[in-house]
């Protein structure tokens, strides 16, 4: 009787860990199934449930290119700059800004319509119609887009900490 027990309970727990290893394999498959777009949105959607930082009203969106490799940034802003805005969307209670038409035009979902909407009904948090003077870091994540995949830049590295800034600083020369 307690042989039978123990068999059952070894089977059960073989069959429970080759389901979870197919569940895994299944959203393996969906992530390389899914567009760009899907994929800038799922790290959109990370960025806003993530804890890490507080979340200000706009997530702006940007690309930049650099020595050959491409990155995406997503930050936590105050406000809005609609002089070099590609696209306004409503988002989950926040505002995404994008930047970079050469490269979001061709990548993600759009409505121009709606972006010029957007725009109109959130002037508070436009730059230039509110007068905004505050500083500070901005809270973000950073993504190297590689093979189509979007890789997390780890916090530590120069890319990191240096890429957004406008203009982006020297990489530091190796002591010989």
């Amino acid at each position: 009787m307690v042989n039978n027990i123990k068999k059952l309970g070894f089977i059960l727990i073989i069959i429970f860990l080759y389901s979870c290893s197919k569940e895994k394999m299944i959203h393996k498959e969906s992530e390389n199934n899914q567009t760009l777009n899907e994929k800038i949105y799922n790290k959109i959607n990370f960025f806003i449930d993530s804890s890490s930082c507080s979340k200000n009203k706009v997530v702006a969106v940007r690309y930049q290119r650099y020595n050959g490799k491409k990155f995406i940034q997503i930050s936590s802003q105050n406000v809005f700059i609609t002089d070099s805005l590609f696209i306004l969307k409503d988002y989950k209670s926040h505002i995404i800004a994008f930047y970079n038409k050469e490269f979001f035009g061709k990548t993600i979902d759009l409505n121009i319509n709606d972006s010029k909407n957007t725009i109109k009904k959130n002037v508070q948090w436009d730059l230039y119609k509110n007068n905004y003077t505050g500083t500070g870091i901005p809270c973000f994540e950073m993504y190297e887009l590689y093979n189509n995949k979007l890789i997390e830049v780890s916090k530590n590295s120069y890319y990191y900490n240096n890429l957004f800034v406008n203009p982006p600083m020297l990489k530091p020369v190796n002591p010989h």
